[in-house]
């Protein structure tokens, strides 16, 4: 079994590397990176809540194989999503994964690192991350609006299609019953 350096969370390193592609990625403004990054989260989450359930799961409500890794899965999520939400970037992101694999105390990735893409628990975590990305597939975030001017400065016009937010986007909804622990 692997198992990560104590010192290294592999949820807290994933948040970091999440945070370097979306830098890199050179989105503008709060609304891709935020969607972006709660995708990433909201995989991440489910496939932790598959392994050891602690809460409702957000999408994904099956449980994992008993034998799986939760660093690897969490690793197999993040990357997964990324890779999806970044393919510009995946070489950043490999590079990121591999200095994952490199905190690793044993296992058969530290001299074959490609073997993680077809390891079981990382495979759980990229089976959990095509939900959540699929749930997300049509949210609008791909409506790209056009930018007219006002004619003077100080004049409001309202956002078109439909008056909607300029990114367009299905908003994350989080309904009080999933806020509560189990």
């Amino acid at each position: 079994m692997i198992s990560f350096d104590k010192k290294s969370d592999p949820i807290l390193d994933w948040n970091q590397i999440t945070i370097e592609v979306v830098r890199a990625g050179g989105d503008i403004g709060p609304g891709f990176p935020s969607r972006n990054m709660a995708i990433v989260h909201a995989a991440i989450f489910d496939t932790v809540n598959a392994i050891k359930p602690t809460a409702e799961s957000y999408l994904y409500h099956q449980e994992a194989p008993r034998s799986t890794n939760l660093e690897l899965a969490v690793t197999g999520a993040a990357y997964t999503s990324l890779v999806a939400l970044y393919p510009a970037q995946k070489n950043l992101i490999m590079e990121k994964l591999l200095r994952e694999l490199s905190q690793a105390k044993g296992g058969p990735f530290k001299n074959n690192p490609n073997k993680i893409l077809s390891d079981s628990s990382f495979g759980f975590g990229e089976k959990v991350a095509a939900v959540i990305l699929a749930s997300r597939q049509n949210d609008g975030s791909n409506i790209e609006i056009p930018y007219n001017p006002p004619p003077n400065p100080g004049v409001w016009l309202p956002t078109l299609p439909d008056f909607t937010p300029a990114l367009g986007t299905d908003s994350f909804y989080l309904p009080e019953k999933f806020l509560k622990m189990r």
